[in-house]
């Protein structure tokens, strides 16, 4: 790749392998962060801090690149401003997974996703940032990465009651406000190359005032798992959520449908009759796991049995960016 350089910042980007592994993203930063604008920094803060030079620089002959940015010797401010801009639409920063309803299992299956991620080495982290009564869903996902983050970190914000949050904060309590709720995101976010979001309830469950797991999605800009049980009205909830999001502008999702325990005469039709019905969208159906799939060994374990299909569920480009990085974080 042909570099390219902002000689008003001394900025240097050095490029990366669209579509094969975005970890490749590296800026340098010869010139004084502190006097960039502040809507540079909350570009540095949405993709990752701009990861400092690789020090392997020699690793990207092999890899095909091509050219992004080349101003002008006086340079060009708005051109760098426009790539930064299309640089975070394009690496996809976060995975949600909702669910058609409570109980669904978007833990399970968050769970699962982040034993995967992590197993190949990448520098993947989980949260549940709503729960209403048990936290057993959060004590979870921080048994599978507690030597990175704390159970507030994996859990900001939680509710005694067994309510959607927005009702849980009872009346005259101020609830969390969206701001708040995507602060608290980010600021995972931005120690890790992918954070996997688990929402609560389904996805249009109210969390505060004005806002559900929807709006949250939209703001963020990532990919998004629906889960829902495999049994009869999973046709209808499905497609319901799905037209929830596409209304939203929300085109990049995936179906995740999980076995139960007695399937009814409906789970063998409901993966083709989604298809039917969804035809642009991936639709993947894993077995029953068990009662015990909830337990961190059990996700460990089926997450080693089930790879090849979490593989198709995160897609090819995430795949391909952890596999390929043998880096945890810590």
């Amino acid at each position: 790749m042909a570099f390219g350089q902002c000689p008003g910042w001394g900025t240097v980007l050095r490029g990366f392998d669209w579509g094969v592994d975005v970890s490749w993203l590296s800026f340098a930063f010869t010139g004084h962060l502190a006097s960039a604008p502040d809507c540079f920094l909350q570009k540095a803060q949405d993709i990752n801090h701009f990861r400092p030079h690789l020090k392997n620089p020699s690793a990207f002959s092999n890899r095909r690149f091509h050219p992004i940015f080349t101003p002008a010797p006086t340079g060009n401010l708005f051109a760098f401003f426009v790539i930064l801009l299309f640089i975070q639409i394009r690496v996809k920063k976060y995975l949600f997974v909702t669910g058609t309803d409570t109980g669904a299992g978007k833990t399970v299956l968050t769970a699962m996703l982040l034993a995967f991620l992590r197993r190949g080495g990448g520098r993947a982290l989980a949260m549940k940032p709503f729960c209403s009564g048990s936290r057993g869903d959060a004590r979870l996902l921080h048994r599978l990465q507690r030597e990175c983050v704390t159970l507030d970190d994996v859990n900001p914000f939680h509710f005694d009651r067994p309510l959607p949050p927005a009702a849980a904060a009872g009346r005259g309590r101020p609830g969390v406000s969206r701001q708040a709720a995507l602060g608290q995101i980010r600021l995972l976010a931005s120690r890790c190359d992918l954070l996997v979001v688990e929402g609560v309830g389904g996805l249009m469950t109210p969390l505060g005032e004005g806002y559900t797991m929807r709006d949250l999605i939209r703001r963020l800009h990532g990919k998004t798992i629906i889960v829902c049980p495999n049994r009869l009205g999973a046709i209808n909830h499905v497609v319901l959520t799905a037209e929830a999001l596409q209304s939203a502008g929300i085109k990049e999702f995936t179906v995740v449908m999980r076995g139960v325990r007695k399937p009814d005469i409906s789970a063998a039709s409901n993966a083709r009759m989604i298809r039917q019905m969804l035809p642009l969208i991936p639709v993947f159906c894993l077995p029953y796991l068990g009662f015990r799939a909830s337990t961190a060994r059990a996700a460990k374990e089926n997450a080693k049995y089930l790879k090849k299909t979490l593989a198709h569920v995160v897609g090819c480009d995430i795949v391909r960016m952890f596999f390929h990085r043998k880096k945890r974080v810590g």
